[in-house]
């Protein structure tokens, strides 16, 4: 309830499944959606309307003084939350559905990494819900049924532009798996308005700044310097090298990897062919002992102490696999070949690495090679 000068408004979204309670007021199988009290002049008279709406129905009540308008004003509210009471105890609630989602989805075959972080981002939204709608429902979670455009607008509302994309896929995924079990007719999600989000231009490594990391990953992490050598010169996902064992790599006869299903992130397998410059790197870090698959905290840490050495406040998200993509298109100019071997679209390829490297930067970054001497890389 809000007061504003001598206006006092009481807005309330009613649930779409709701039944006609006992109320005199309640006119309508679908609920009130709004109910606005105001002094007004009445037949020359002061008087305290009541005005409930609803999609289908409209009743206005005028009463002499504001105490009985307000009496009236709470009945109906103690209305709406008995109906949803009774309601919400046949109704899956929003976390219930979500724990049927992750169970289904894990007997599917999907990956540990997806199922953690849809559950973690339904979750938040299943918390926002409970806030947002604290006593209206029997339980703190709210019926899934409940849920409708304006709450998905106000959860959108609090996230960033960058990351309501994202978000808006995670809800589709939960809202579509209630449809397919007919705990609500329609998807919410599809009316939102479509997201256009404007992703700033992917960042890559200049050539002295991967010399740099070279240097520093062949003094201080064999592991790190083959990790590197395949998401940087191979094109790998960091992820996916980090996973790559040595049985999936052959350097010596037929330069390729083999990025199995259950490692890459699409889920689909592929094989990337190795660049004289990727496979000698490589070649190094096993001589010095490299083990594959890498540990995810070992990363991390040598990610952080590379930051540390280029002096830089973060590092830049998959920048590794975004200069092997640049260094590739302005090598090889084959858009085809390329988005086959990184392992998406060609569409996407044009749309962030064409034009991110001149074939005259291509050139230096293939001069950094290990030597046959195993001297430095230029600097």
């Amino acid at each position: 309830m809000t007061r504003k000068g001598s206006e006092v408004q009481f807005l309330y979204r009613a649930p779409r499944y709701a039944s006609s309670p006992s109320s005199r007021y309640q006119k309508s199988g679908n609920g009130f959606r709004s109910v606005t009290t105001r002094k007004v002049l009445r037949h020359n008279n002061i008087r305290w309307e009541l005005d409930c709406r609803s999609s289908v129905t409209r009743i206005r009540r005028f009463f002499a003084t504001e105490v009985l308008m307000l009496s009236a004003l709470q009945r109906i509210t103690k209305d709406w939350s008995e109906e949803n009471h009774t309601a919400s105890a046949h109704e899956r609630t929003v976390g219930q559905v979500i724990e049927e989602l992750l169970r289904a989805k894990a007997l599917s075959g999907c990956s540990r990494s997806y199922l953690v972080s849809l559950r973690a981002m339904l979750l938040q939204f299943d918390r926002f819900l409970s806030r947002t709608k604290r006593g209206m429902f029997r339980s703190a979670s709210p019926p899934i049924s409940a849920i409708g455009l304006p709450e998905l607008e106000d959860f959108m509302a609090t996230k960033s532009a960058a990351s309501r994309s994202t978000w808006r896929s995670r809800l589709s995924t939960l809202f579509s798996f209630a449809c397919r079990r007919d705990y609500i007719p329609a998807n919410p999600c599809l009316k939102l308005e479509p997201i256009r989000n404007r992703r700033p231009p992917a960042q890559v490594f200049t050539w002295w700044q991967c010399a740099r990391c070279l240097v520093w990953l062949r003094r201080h992490s064999p592991s790190g310097l083959c990790w590197f050598a395949l998401s940087t010169f191979a094109g790998l996902r960091p992820e996916e090298a980090q996973r790559t064992s040595w049985d999936a790599i052959d350097i010596l006869s037929q330069r390729i990897v083999r990025v199995e299903a259950q490692t890459s992130k699409v889920g689909q397998r592929r094989i990337v062919p190795l660049s004289e410059l990727a496979a000698s790197w490589m070649a190094l870090s096993q001589r010095q002992g490299a083990t594959l698959p890498w540990n995810a905290t070992a990363r991390r840490r040598t990610i952080r102490r590379l930051r540390q050495a280029l002096r830089w406040t973060s590092w830049p998200r998959d920048i590794t696999r975004h200069t092997a993509a640049s260094l590739m298109v302005a090598t090889t100019r084959n858009l085809a070949e390329v988005a086959l071997a990184l392992g998406h679209s060609e569409r996407i390829l044009r749309r962030h690495y064409v034009a991110l490297m001149t074939q005259d930067e291509a050139q230096r970054f293939c001069r950094l090679m290990p030597g046959a001497a195993g001297d430095d890389v230029p600097t």
